[in-house]
C-alpha cells in the first residue's frame, strides 16, 4: 500500500494518519500512473508533491495552480509550474498525454475546468480525477462545532454548489 501523505496536517488540525485510518484518504490509488516519457499536467498542483512523484516515474510533469504560494513552493523545488486558473489552462490544445486533477474540482467552476482539461489532453490520453467523497462532508456536518462549516458541508454534499 502506497502512502502519499506523510504526516501533513489536514482539515480539522488532524494528522494525515487520522484521516487515513478512518478511510477518508486514498492511500493506494496510483495518482502517478502514467507511462514514462509522458507529458503530464497537474491541475491544482499545490506545493508539487504529485509533480515530484510523476517526475520520478520518468514523466515530464508541469503544474498549474492559482496560488502564488503554491507556485513559489513548487518552483523552489525546481518543478515547472505556471500561475493560472484551472478554468483557463494556458496551454495549446492537445498538448498533454496525461492530466492529474486531485481534489481541486469542488473549489472551481467544474464545467469550465472539465472543458479546459478536455482541450489540453491528447486523444487517447489519460485523465485522473479525484474528488472528496461524501464521508468528507458528513464528517464536518456531524462533528464541526462551527455552524458555517456545517452549512458549507451540507451545501457541497448535496451538489447545490455546482
Amino acid at each position: 500500500m502506497k502512502k502519499f501523505l506523510g504526516n501533513k496536517i489536514f482539515a480539522g488540525g488532524q494528522e494525515a494518519g487520522y484521516w487515513i485510518k478512518r478511510g477518508y484518504v486514498l492511500t493506494d490509488y496510483p495518482f502517478d500512473d502514467f507511462p514514462a516519457g509522458s507529458l503530464v499536467l497537474d491541475v491544482g498542483c499545490g506545493p508539487g508533491e504529485q509533480l515530484e512523484k510523476i517526475n520520478v516515474k520518468g514523466c515530464r510533469g508541469i503544474g498549474v495552480d492559482c496560488s502564488w504560494e503554491a507556485v513559489r513552493k513548487s518552483s523552489e523545488k525546481g518543478l515547472p509550474v505556471v500561475l493560472a486558473k484551472s478554468e483557463e489552462l494556458p496551454f495549446s490544445d492537445r498538448s498533454f498525454h496525461g492530466v492529474l486533477c486531485k481534489v481541486v474540482l469542488p473549489y472551481t467552476d467544474e464545467e469550465a475546468v472539465m472543458k479546459s482539461i478536455g482541450s489540453v489532453i491528447l486523444p487517447g490520453g489519460t485523465v485522473l480525477l479525484c474528488c472528496h467523497g461524501i464521508g468528507y462532508y458528513l464528517h464536518y456536518m456531524i462533528f464541526s462545532g462551527v455552524f458555517k462549516t456545517r452549512i458549507y458541508s451540507l451545501w457541497f454534499s448535496t451538489g447545490l454548489c455546482g
